[in-house]
């Protein structure tokens, strides 16, 4: 389990962004008002990219300046809050 406290995901490729250098991003565990930003269906990338923005607090251009590379281990950080989640409710 991945704790409360936010994660830090250091880029191995940084980007620039309006000015400025991005080497990690922040990500914290959603709360229940996060959930409504995940898309129905679908687990394909560019339909999370709202999420993955909301739980760094970064625009979604910071996400489309990203390797694939980032964007994909952003995207396993991700999952494992989310399956932390449903371990957690299966234990209940």
């Amino acid at each position: 389990m991945t704790g409360t406290k936010p994660v830090e995901l250091k880029l191995a490729y940084p980007i620039d962004y309006q000015g400025a250098t991005i080497a990690t991003l922040k990500l914290r565990r959603p709360k229940g008002r996060d959930m409504r930003f995940l898309p129905d269906g679908s687990s394909s990338v560019e339909k999370m990219f709202p999420f993955f923005a909301l739980l760094a607090g970064v625009e979604e251009g910071v996400l489309d300046e990203m390797d694939a590379a980032d964007l994909t281990r952003l995207g396993a950080v991700v999952t494992d809050f989310l399956s932390d989640s449903q371990k957690a409710a299966g234990r209940r």
